[in-house]
């Protein structure tokens, strides 16, 4: 199995203290992937899957 870097790099920068709305964080959620015996800080966020 072939795995590609499809990240990118962030060319631009971010306020300090910018975040997320309360609905913007539930639906990030959805997609984090927690080990229940690491730190709380430790995820895999997974992809949005687009079908059709």
């Amino acid at each position: 199995m072939i795995y590609r870097d499809l990240t990118g790099k962030v060319k631009k920068s971010y306020k300090a203290g910018v975040s997320l709305s309360k609905q913007a964080m539930r639906e990030l959620e959805k997609r984090f992937d927690r080990k229940p015996d690491l730190e709380s800080g430790v995820v895999t966020i997974n992809p949005i899957t687009k079908l059709g």
